[in-house]
């Protein structure tokens, strides 16, 4: 514990999980698309071969998902330090955060690189 009480990790995790929370949402309502990298920065031509709306949902999932394996990771800190014992949920919880993380980075890229095409 630190001299103010709270734990670092957990701390950090939680803002992260909650950051990425609140940057999913506009992105969900389709909205936001300057929040999407590499879309400002395209030509204008160029981005008229993508759906914005269906991008930034994309996107929005995307996050999302990192929000809830920040928010795993966060609850297996908890359980790492505060529980005795618990240590082996602890480890089933970081690996399900990194499933997540992954199935979500690579079923997102895929996603958004081939299915956000205007039709």
């Amino acid at each position: 514990m630190t001299a103010g009480g709270f734990m670092d990790s957990e701390v950090v995790l939680s803002i992260g999980a909650l950051l990425f929370l609140a940057l999913s949402i506009p992105l969900l309502a389709g909205r936001g698309a300057w929040l999407v990298a590499g879309y400002n920065t395209m030509a204008p031509n160029q981005r008229e071969r993508y759906d914005e709306r269906k991008l930034c949902r994309a996107t929005g999932c995307m996050l999302l998902g990192v929000s809830i394996a920040c928010g795993l990771m966060a609850c297996a800190t908890v359980f790492e330090t505060e529980r005795v014992g618990a240590r082996e949920v602890a480890d089933w919880l970081y690996l399900l955060a990194a499933v997540v993380l992954i199935a979500d980075v690579v079923v997102g890229v895929w996603y958004a690189s081939t299915r956000c095409y205007r039709t």
